[in-house]
């Protein structure tokens, strides 16, 4: 009897042996049965493009005050533009003009009705010249130029920065130095786009704005003689991210 109860007990012991180890080897092949919690990664992505908008265009200029074709005088005018982009390379900016009138690479202001020209304002070269009034024009002449500002100066493209009085009897250069005065380098409205502004950032959530200056010139007793008659010029501005 003593002996059928030992090797009774000695089964069972080495059943329940066997059961542990079975179940210790399932374990390791299959251990998330093992396990009361199992985590795991993963991401959620989303791809934002770059975007850039003129949030306030650029508007219709009217030059003031009307001119007389005879005595001649200045007239002046501006529009201001906003330009927003996310883009962080920030944008560049360039204006065109356009002209059913050859005059080389210029654009000149046409007279609706008789077709005579304010013609462009004489650069230095093909980079702006410095300073655009009455005694810089020649005589019996006409002209008409652009001229530019930022709320940020630095963004001004180097075009329009000036250095110190170094010139010819002490006139200052444009496209030479890093001095950036409201309406001190002008130029002709190309027909080739000209770069007028550059941004190396994404604007402020106000936008970047820059303000185009624009004026014409006719002196007294204007030779050829200049018409009765309403002068466009028609330009473009461009914005561009970098």
């Amino acid at each position: 009897m003593k002996s059928l109860q030992s090797s009774l007990k000695e089964t069972i012991a080495g059943a329940v042996i066997l059961s542990l180890l079975m179940y210790g080897m399932f374990l390791m092949f299959e251990p998330a049965v093992g396990l009361t919690q199992s985590s795991e990664q993963f991401e959620v992505s989303l791809t934002v493009t770059e975007e850039l908008t003129f949030t306030s265009p650029p508007q219709n200029v009217t030059l003031l005050p009307s001119l007389s074709g005879l005595t001649g005088g200045t007239a002046d005018g501006q529009t201001q533009v906003i330009v927003r982009t996310n883009n962080v390379d920030g944008f560049n900016m360039t204006l065109t003009g356009s002209s059913s009138v050859p005059f080389g690479s210029s654009t000149p202001m046409i007279g609706h009705t008789q077709g005579d020209a304010i013609v462009a304002v004489t650069a230095s070269g093909t980079e702006p010249t410095y300073q655009f009034r009455t005694s810089t024009v020649p005589s019996q002449g006409t002209a008409f130029g652009y001229s530019i500002a930022a709320s940020t100066s630095a963004e001004i493209d180097q075009s329009f920065r000036h250095d110190v009085a170094d010139g010819p009897n002490g006139q200052q250069d444009c496209n030479s130095g890093s001095f950036e005065t409201d309406q001190q380098c002008w130029m002709y409205a190309s027909t080739s786009a000209f770069t007028v502004y550059n941004r190396a950032s994404a604007t402020p959530a106000s936008g970047a704005t820059t303000t185009i200056f624009f004026r014409a010139i006719i002196q007294p007793n204007p030779s050829p003689a200049i018409d009765e008659d309403t002068y466009t010029a028609t330009t473009t501005l461009t914005a561009t991210a970098n």
